[in-house]
């Protein structure tokens, strides 16, 4: 019977061979005791969040020093989220609130058990309140030695750049084309998928100018697959944002309008 540990190490062999530079950056900064407060693990899908909880698995193994062996008690414990040196707060379908950053101030006040480190774990960071992301902010920026932030964001540009300049970055693009995430992303909007509030919704929350920078990129990205049409009725989308009564108004690149003829 195979155990579970073995069906970790197996997946994220795998996702090794996709990550190698970031793998052995992080392998290397575990064996030269060279560990940072914060981490940000940008990407989508399943494998960003498993090489979060390898590494955090790394950081508290009992057998190796700059990786994960996936059998020793505390790997095990990490993996069944019930270590008590790991903090986890799962994102993926809400926003983070103040209540979540007041338990992790609580959290790091304890010491540190089965482990040299006391990890906080906040997997899908990309929804919060104001009042949460300035308070998350403050504990990042007055870390203890001995605790380590390690957040999974799809979209770097989803978070405050304060936030995001506290953090070593490592980048984890998609296996998937990157063009086939932005067509489908794209065709969800002009199909009429994605509501205008749930257009909104992606990055009003964080940062209002963030609405429109997204998607005048995307237009972009359609112009240079040869949909200038669909380009077009993005940016109508994009104007008719301001129904919703925002501060900064949203504005329509000029480069895109003189790629589709000036609309």
């Amino acid at each position: 019977m195979t155990s579970s540990g073995e069906v970790v190490m197996g997946r994220l062999e795998e996702i090794e061979s996709l990550y190698p530079f970031n793998i052995s950056t992080l392998r290397n900064s575990l064996g030269d005791g060279k560990v940072v407060g914060a981490y940000l693990f940008e990407g989508f899908g399943d494998a960003v969040s498993d090489v979060a909880l390898r590494f955090i698995q790394s950081l508290l193994c009992n057998e190796l020093s700059d990786d994960a062996c996936g059998e020793c008690k505390n790997c095990r414990a990490v993996e069944a989220n019930i270590h008590p040196s790991v903090h986890k707060i799962e994102l993926f379908e809400r926003a983070l609130s103040i209540a979540d950053v007041r338990k992790i101030e609580e959290f790091i006040l304890l010491p540190a058990v089965g482990g040299d480190y006391r990890v906080v774990f906040i997997n899908g960071l990309m929804r919060y309140s104001l009042e949460a992301v300035n308070a998350l902010l403050k504990t990042v920026e007055e870390p203890s030695r001995d605790v380590v932030f390690v957040v999974v964001v799809p979209y770097r540009y989803l978070l405050p750049k304060t936030f995001v300049s506290r953090c070593q970055i490592f980048y984890f693009p998609s296996v998937r084309s990157f063009d086939s995430v932005i067509v489908e992303y794209a065709e969800k909007i002009l199909q009429g998928r994605l509501s205008v509030e749930e257009i909104v919704d992606i990055s009003l929350k964080w940062d209002r100018r963030k609405v429109s920078e997204l998607l005048n990129y995307i237009a972009k990205r359609l112009v240079d697959l040869n949909r200038p049409e669909d380009a077009a009725r993005l940016i109508d989308i994009s104007r008719n944002l301001d129904t919703y009564n925002l501060s900064i108004p949203l504005v329509v690149d000029s480069v895109i309008l003189e790629s589709i003829g000036g609309i």
